[in-house]
């Protein structure tokens, strides 16, 4: 083992799996998945996170996914239910604050 490390690689490799199954099951019921809204159906679009204020539900997701709403109808579904529900209203946007390296 290098000095330093605390586990060897196959020790890694061997623990790996089960960190991934662990943190997926985990996030799981904070993810959100985001579909076009297709009428009938929905493809997948990207995902996210949200937040929920009353009876309000905030979807949570990065600019890439949410800037196409002026030209497709989005949707989400929350984990555990089988409807997938319209992104309706206004969106906010949190500005891109580029830093010079």
């Amino acid at each position: 083992m290098e000095e330093g490390l605390l586990f060897t690689e196959e020790e890694w490799d061997a623990a790996m799996p089960n960190v991934v199954e662990r943190m997926t099951n985990f996030l799981r019921p904070y993810r959100v998945p985001i579909y076009e809204n297709c009428n009938d159906f929905g493809a997948g679009w990207g995902s996210g996170s949200f937040i929920q204020l009353a009876e309000k539900i905030f979807i949570l997701t990065n600019e890439h996914v949410s800037c196409v709403r002026d030209k497709k109808s989005l949707a989400y579904q929350l984990d555990g239910q089988d409807d997938i529900r319209r992104i309706i209203g206004n969106h906010a946007e949190y500005p891109v604050i580029h830093q010079e390296q």
